[in-house]
């Protein structure tokens, strides 16, 4: 019964996630694929609150339908591609009161996040980043997607990478797989809660110098009996 917003990220076919809205939408489902000029409102009959989401679904090149330059500088093209982001997110966050919780997302590049080697470039060089200061809409809450590693973004407000739920690949070897719990009101700030998961198997990296025997050992002593194992 809680509501549930969902953006398309840089894997999903954007027409396919709007497509399903129809069959979603009467159960409190949203699904966004494509940027939409109006903010996300949900109200919540238990408190009589109400929650304004800027939504952005991962904006492509494509899906602003716009060339956005025709410098091929990269340097300009960052420039633009941030712009871009930026006028969209501002036209979201209009519909910020202060009376109601108000919260962005978005599944972006944003500078200075920390990749791995599993996430699949959504930029052409250095192109297709945002600059932090493009999501400073007033936001008590911005929610990243796309970068596998749980972090926080600097920048105005509170901006962080909720990471993947699941490791990827085995360049995210021992890395802590999180979910992260917000608890906000209007008007204050926001109390975040990283939430750990255990469940999905973990991935590690065994060097075993000593040759298959060293390997055999390991194995009778159950080191790492719930992992996928990258044997070197």
């Amino acid at each position: 019964g809680r509501p549930l917003v969902v953006i398309a990220g840089n894997h999903d076919q954007q027409e396919r996630v709007s497509s399903v809205t129809p069959l979603v939408s009467g159960r409190g489902i949203t699904l966004l694929g494509l940027p939409h000029g109006e903010a996300v409102r949900v109200h919540t009959p238990r408190t009589g609150e109400m929650a304004c989401i800027a939504a952005l679904p991962y904006p492509s090149e494509s899906r602003l339908n716009e060339l956005l330059s025709e410098d091929g500088d990269e340097t300009v093209l960052r420039e633009a591609y941030s712009r871009r982001v930026g006028l969209l997110m501002s036209q979201l966050g209009t519909a910020f009161r202060n009376d109601t919780v108000n919260l962005s997302m978005s599944h972006i590049y944003v500078l200075g996040g920390l990749e791995s080697d599993s996430e699949r470039p959504i930029q052409v060089g250095g192109a297709y980043t945002v600059d932090p200061s493009a999501l400073s809409i007033g936001a008590q809450y911005t929610a990243l997607g796309h970068l596998h590693r749980p972090q926080y973004v600097k920048g105005d407000g509170l901006m962080r990478y909720s990471g993947s739920p699941l490791a990827y690949s085995f360049s995210e070897a021992g890395q802590a797989k999180s979910v992260t719990l917000i608890d906000v009101v209007a008007g204050k700030p926001a109390q975040v809660e990283e939430l750990y998961i255990t469940s999905g198997r973990p991935l590690v990296r065994w060097r075993a110098r000593g040759g298959l025997e060293e390997v055999y050992r390991w194995l009778d002593e159950g080191l790492d009996a719930d992992a996928f194992i990258d044997l070197e």
